[in-house]
């Protein structure tokens, strides 16, 4: 968690980087959190895009290696770990952003409850589904009963909620789904060489039957 020693390992993590795209994951194991170095264990084989285009290293000069140690620096040097040492991204914005499409849509004008609706859906991202409830209510003096139907509906919404968030950043769950999306890009790959060959495989039998003049009237020649 300190910025500083980060910042002091990271000429050695932009030298390794540098060399695992040049196909050489020696160093990889000691100074790569991504790749973990041999057959097995490396990024190339790991990465669904490159295994499936069967791309294993870049070949790279040295004026190669040199722009692409500069545009790695733009992310892991000193000055930009500096200005992402909070580890802050732009997922939440996005989650707001698709929870307000879906509560906001862009066909309908909400002419009078649109900051409601709108309040309403940051407290629901922010709280949860069932306590977001319980404190619209408690806010329109509206309470729930303890230990009625209502109050174990929104406590089973809001269980519901937690679990499913907590599954979905389980690493073997991201790990499931990224095999899955790398079947559908094999399978697509292997749809487009199948209709690739068979349109070869038409257009091989098409020349193989037509020859020049064919439409022409045929005229007998008189001996």
């Amino acid at each position: 968690g300190d910025s500083r020693k980060v910042a002091a390992l990271m000429p050695r993590v932009i030298k390794t980087t540098v060399d695992c795209y040049g196909g050489d994951c020696g160093k990889c194991r000691y100074h790569s959190v991504v790749c973990g170095g041999g057959k097995r264990k490396n990024w190339w084989h790991r990465s669904m895009y490159l295994q499936t285009g069967k791309i294993h290293h870049l070949n790279m000069t040295d004026a190669d290696r040199v722009t692409l140690g500069k545009l790695i620096e733009m992310r892991l040097g000193v000055h930009a770990l500096a200005l992402t040492k909070l580890c802050l991204t732009t997922n939440r914005n996005e989650g707001l952003n698709r929870c307000l499409s879906s509560t906001l849509p862009k066909n309908v004008n909400f002419s009078r409850n649109v900051t409601g609706r709108a309040c309403a859906a940051i407290d629901r991202l922010n709280y949860g589904a069932g306590a977001s409830i319980l404190r619209k209510l408690e806010t329109n003096k509206a309470p729930i009963s303890k230990g009625g139907s209502a109050a174990k509906a929104t406590r089973q919404m809001q269980c519901e909620a937690l679990y499913h968030r907590t599954y979905m950043r389980q690493r073997s769950v991201r790990g499931r789904l990224l095999y899955n999306k790398r079947k559908r890009f094999d399978a697509i790959r292997a749809a487009r060489r199948r209709r690739e060959a068979t349109s070869q495989t038409r257009a091989d039998a098409r020349k193989a039957v037509y020859r020049k003049g064919q439409l022409d009237q045929q005229v007998k020649k008189k001996k």
